[in-house]
């Protein structure tokens, strides 16, 4: 029974490490682009700046404020013509029109915009730190770990070489050659 389980285990790992995908950096760090929570910020906050912008310049053009009332009356009503109450049925209808413009606002309105425009260029280029400061972490992660593969490599090659050392000083050792002491030597740095 334990042994299938452990060969079921077995062939679960296999399907499992061969369905990984190896990626180089450039694959890194498109897929940290693209799912950043900072830069999805950044993009919303951009719109945002988009928006105000487009905002504050609509307030060179004027309000226009319309509006309707119809009202109907039955029973008494004052007749302004015979001078008396009547009853009668009243229908009117009032009209209203409000135009607003600003003349001179103490440059507040040009103002606003400049400064929404600063403050959209102001987010583009954080947003553009944050994607070169994404990218140079992910580069030098990717560099960090080439160098330990390279470490790795060097340490198994200085591993071999120290094994190898180690064999010809044990065979001058039992010849007479060399002292003892050589061979501790050798095992401390196999040991390192």
């Amino acid at each position: 029974m334990q042994k299938n389980i452990f060969f079921l285990y077995f062939i679960i790992s296999i399907v499992f490490a061969n369905a990984q995908e190896i990626w180089d950096w450039n694959k890194c760090i498109e897929y940290a682009l693209e799912n950043n929570i900072q830069l999805k910020l950044g993009s919303i906050n951009k719109q945002v700046a988009e928006i105000e912008v487009k905002k504050n310049t609509f307030n060179y053009t004027p309000n226009i404020n319309a509006q309707s009332n119809y009202n109907f009356r039955i029973g008494k009503n004052y007749n302004y013509f015979q001078n008396e109450y009547v009853n009668q049925l009243v229908h009117y209808q009032d009209y209203n029109l409000n135009i607003q413009q600003n003349i001179f606002d103490g440059l507040l309105t040009k103002n606003q915009i400049q400064k929404s425009k600063i403050d959209l260029k102001s987010l583009e280029l954080d947003n553009e730190a944050l994607k070169t400061n994404l990218q140079m972490q992910i580069l030098t992660a990717y560099l960090n770990i080439l160098n330990a593969k390279e470490q790795l490599t060097q340490n198994k090659t200085q591993q071999q070489s120290t094994l190898e050392q180690k064999a010809r000083t044990e065979a001058m050792i039992e010849a007479g050659a060399l002292p003892e002491s050589n061979l501790i030597d050798i095992q401390v740095q196999l040991a390192t």
